[in-house]
């Protein structure tokens, strides 16, 4: 059985979501940044669809993401990003689902 790919940014042919996808991102570590935790984890070196479809293809969840959680605001995580309505176009079945996972093993209502 054939593993099904991950899009890449040469799929998209909206410019405007993917520089939504950066804001969102970047958001994430400018709020990580204030909170004395300032690891982009690969968002400058990748740019976002890319870091973020290497962060889902990581077997654990990042640091950020615990410490996202830790804060309480997980909704700000590469998770919660991934899962809005807007971007799930971007990313494969798995890597949606493994978003999905992380989020519900730390309690994250996705309804939220």
């Amino acid at each position: 059985m054939s593993e099904v790919a991950s899009p890449t940014p040469s799929d998209q042919s909206d410019p405007e979501l993917l520089r939504r996808l950066r804001r969102a991102v970047n958001e994430t570590y400018e709020t990580l940044s204030h909170m004395g935790f300032g690891d982009r984890e690969g968002l400058d070196e990748y740019g976002a669809v890319a870091m973020t479809h290497r962060h889902l293809k990581s077997k654990f969840a990042s640091a950020s993401f615990t410490r996202l959680w830790e804060m309480g605001r997980l909704e700000l995580s590469i998770e919660a990003i991934v899962l809005r309505r807007e971007f799930q176009q971007l990313y494969s079945d798995e890597e949606l689902r493994v978003a999905r996972e992380r989020l519900a093993n730390k309690g994250y209502n996705l309804d939220d």
